[in-house]
């Protein structure tokens, strides 16, 4: 197992974060709450915010595996109720190389 699922899912949070940036320093009104409902987003919006959210789940999924996996009682219930915290397991403390 390697750490390419988390590192994409955080990159693809990033750039929706970004694009979600720029659209509102070019003052699309749609924009200006800092977020879109499905009605106002066009179609490679929606598939930006699917796949952002795909990758939070797998990551999600991924931390609680490893957690398992390495008998971590403590982190399995950490990444279970906390989904962020699934990104810091799997990023910083179980990268997967031991499992």
């Amino acid at each position: 197992m390697s750490n390419r699922i988390p590192k994409i899912a955080l990159l693809m949070f990033l750039l929706a974060a970004a694009y979600l940036a720029v659209l509102v320093l070019l003052g699309q009104e749609r924009a200006m709450g800092w977020g879109l409902s499905e009605g106002e987003m066009y179609p490679h919006e929606m598939v930006i915010s699917l796949a952002v959210a795909g990758g939070g789940i797998a990551t999600w999924f991924l931390g609680m595996y490893r957690a398992h996996l390495a008998g971590s009682w403590r982190w399995f219930v950490a990444c279970l109720f906390l989904w962020p915290v699934a990104f810091v397991y799997t990023l910083f403390f179980n990268t997967g190389r031991e499992a």
